[in-house]
Formats: structure tokens, sequence, C-alpha cells
């Protein structure tokens, strides 16, 4: 992508499974988007084990680093509601339910490519979600997304459809990347600009 021309590439959700910032893999991924002089925009958990995050960061050909925390967690997928209540669910499910812990604010970081906002996986459905980023004067709509556990299923169409409201809205372009779901460019009429298909 970047010998293509690419100035901002993107990677799902959790595409770098890796907590500590410090770990040398996450030098090394750090270290790619200086080498190739591109924006480079990657889901990672962060956080400690007491209270993990479902973020996206990031990282400037400059070594810059941002980060956003998801702040709309799923419920029974990446935590378990009313806890006091439901916390047994653990002891039923083992770790298939995540504890991660809810980000705090919206972020949209300027870039030389434009203002960029991003949301993780189903905050992209959300309009008040995305609206927040709008009124903070975000130019695209940037969603990564991990929708492996959806399966063979419509729903990842059914995202997709739902995610490309919000360019319609905010008449901005949004860019998405999907581990096994629709990677899309969806144009702020809504037009599929550029896709690639399930899986």
């Amino acid at each position: 992508a970047a010998r293509q021309g690419a100035r901002l590439i993107v990677w799902p959700e959790t595409a770098v499974p890796l907590h500590d910032p410090d770990d040398p893999r996450w030098l090394d991924v750090r270290r790619l988007a200086r080498d190739l002089g591109v924006h480079l925009l990657v889901g990672a958990p962060h956080g400690t084990d007491e209270a993990p995050h479902n973020s996206a960061f990031l990282l400037g050909p400059d070594g810059a680093v941002g980060r956003y925390d998801k702040r709309r967690l799923l419920p029974f997928g990446e935590y378990v509601p009313w806890r006091g209540a439901l916390g047994f669910l653990h002891l039923v499910t083992g770790d298939a339910i995540s504890r991660f812990s809810p980000g705090a604010e919206a972020v949209v970081w300027a870039t030389p490519l434009g203002r960029l906002a991003p949301v993780i996986c189903y905050e992209a459905i959300l309009p008040a979600e995305t609206r927040e980023r709008f009124l903070g004067d975000a130019d695209v709509l940037v969603n990564l997304t991990n929708d492996a556990w959806f399966g063979p299923t419509p729903v990842p169409v059914q995202h997709l459809a739902l995610a490309t409201f919000r360019a319609v809205e905010h008449r901005a372009w949004l860019v998405r990347a999907a581990n096994s779901g629709i990677s899309a460019v969806v144009a702020p009429d809504g037009r599929i600009a550029a896709s690639l298909p399930l899986d």
C-alpha cells in the first residue's frame, strides 16, 4: 500500500495483540510507520489486567503516537453488565467474555491527511457516538472492527451498511478495516468507493 502511495494505512481492531507498549514487537510496528513514512492506525489492547482497554493507536511517521480507548463496549462480549448481579457468568463462560474498561473521551486526531475520528467496531453504527466526533471538526471517520465472531452470517454485511449511514449523515469519508468482515472506503454520498470482500 505504501509503495502505491498510501499515506494512511489502517489495520483492524485487535490487529496487534500486545498490551505492553514497551514490547519489542510494538517497537517494530512503530518503526514500520516511520520507515514507510505513513500514518499507521492499528487496533490493540492497552492498559493493565485490572483496567484493560480496547484501543486504537495512530502511529505517525515522525514517531508521534495517539491513542483512543473504545467508549461503547459490547455487552457480554467486552464486559459483563451489572457485574455485581451477573458476575457469576465468568464462572460459566471462563474467559469468553472480556473485561475491558470503557474509554473516557471521543478523540479526533489532526494530521496532514485531515482530522481523523476513530471508532471501534459497533461504535460506527451509533449516530450519537459519531456525531460527537464531527462536532469536534472531524473530516474522516475511521472504523476498526473485528467481525470474526459473526461468522458466515448476514451480520458483517449489515454492519457495513449501518456504518455507511454515518458517512452520509456527516457528508464525510469513512475508511473501514475489518479483519474478516468487509473492509471498505465509503464516499460522503454513501457510495462504496472501494472494498474487500468477506474473509
